[in-house]
């Protein structure tokens, strides 16, 4: 049996459309998580650093030692824009985003608890919390963290602390939802690779254009030396003259497969274009593509593009809810 933890982040537009949800395994429960559990089940003194770095004397045993209840941003769920590795040692995020509506600041919510259930071999518990955008700028969260106290010191204490694979990016007025779940399991659980997708929250039209432009919506950044398996699931509307074309771009270096839904293998390097394998569209259809891309040296962004495949004065269509899932490894 394995402790684990598991983060679950959905971003909403304000009309509470899901334009985003990174599914992401945890892997960083520091050392005041430990010490503070010591000190409980042992019933002894123990000195652990706080979110200041002081040394403070937790006493166990105490019902309240690991209090996760959520008072600002002192305890419970937490997010920040700070990507400095995570070290067993660290006693507080590395940049902890502020409580309020200023520059990098969130409102944050009241915090939620599902009980622990136990399915097969895996029993878990699960933490929501979310975090509101009225700074009036796009906030970057590039970290979470579980914060709690030791109750007979009055002091507030980082439990876990998790430097995100992708930055998720919350504009002004979107709201992110934030969930951890801490689970015991037989084995890694599967949840060794993340799964990311990102939504097309708004329809977008091109008429009488054959010249590719990139996607309002699809696409995300990518670091060096990754390998991504992406999944596609194109809804528009194009009639059969213009039909539609696709294209990707990459940073330089990186390398790209796909196969459409009627499994056409097309290796790319870098960059390239493609029309999907149906010669007599409908108004209304849905294309879905996979894609292989491992990246260089370079990190940069993969960028999904399409326009006409032939110019003609009609709309083509790429729907609201279209999507790409990322699967990192």
């Amino acid at each position: 049996m394995k402790l684990n933890i598991k983060y679950n982040l959905k971003v909403y537009t304000a009309d509470g459309k899901l334009k985003r949800e990174l599914q992401t395994p945890g892997h960083s429960f520091v050392r005041g998580f430990l010490e503070i559990l010591y000190a409980q089940m042992v019933n002894t003194t123990f000195a652990v650093k706080d979110t200041g770095g002081v040394s403070q004397d937790v006493v166990g045993p105490d019902a309240d030692i690991l209090d996760i209840t959520a008072s600002g941003n002192a305890k419970g769920l937490v997010v920040g824009g700070g990507n400095t590795a995570v070290a067993i040692s660290d006693f507080n995020m590395a940049n902890i985003a502020g409580v309020g509506t200023g520059t990098n600041q969130f409102t944050h919510g009241t915090q939620t608890y599902v009980a622990p259930t136990v399915t097969g071999e895996t029993s878990q518990f699960s933490i929501l919390r979310s975090f509101t955008n009225g700074s009036g700028s796009a906030i970057l969260v590039k970290e979470v963290g579980l914060m709690g106290d030791g109750s007979n010191v009055s002091h507030d204490f980082l439990l876990v602390r998790e430097v995100l694979d992708s930055v998720v990016t919350v504009e002004d007025t979107e709201v992110l939802n934030l969930t951890a779940v801490i689970q015991i399991a037989s084995g890694a659980d599967g949840t060794t690779i993340s799964a990311d997708m990102f939504i097309k929250t708004a329809d977008e039209t091109v008429n009488n254009s054959n010249t590719l432009q990139d996607d309002d919506h699809l696409s995300f950044s990518v670091v060096a030396n990754e390998r991504l398996l992406i999944e596609c699931h194109f809804d528009y509307e194009s009639g059969t003259t213009p039909d539609i074309k696709w294209g990707i771009t990459l940073p330089s270096g990186a390398t790209a497969q796909w196969n459409d839904s009627v499994g056409l293998q097309v290796p790319k390097s870098e960059s390239g274009t493609f029309a999907p394998n149906n010669t007599s569209p409908t108004t209304r259809l849905v294309a879905h593509l996979t894609f292989f891309v491992k990246i260089g040296a370079n990190a940069g962004t993969f960028q999904i593009q399409w326009a006409q495949n032939t110019a003609d004065v009609s709309n083509t269509v790429m729907k609201a809810g279209s999507y790409m899932v990322v699967h990192r490894q």
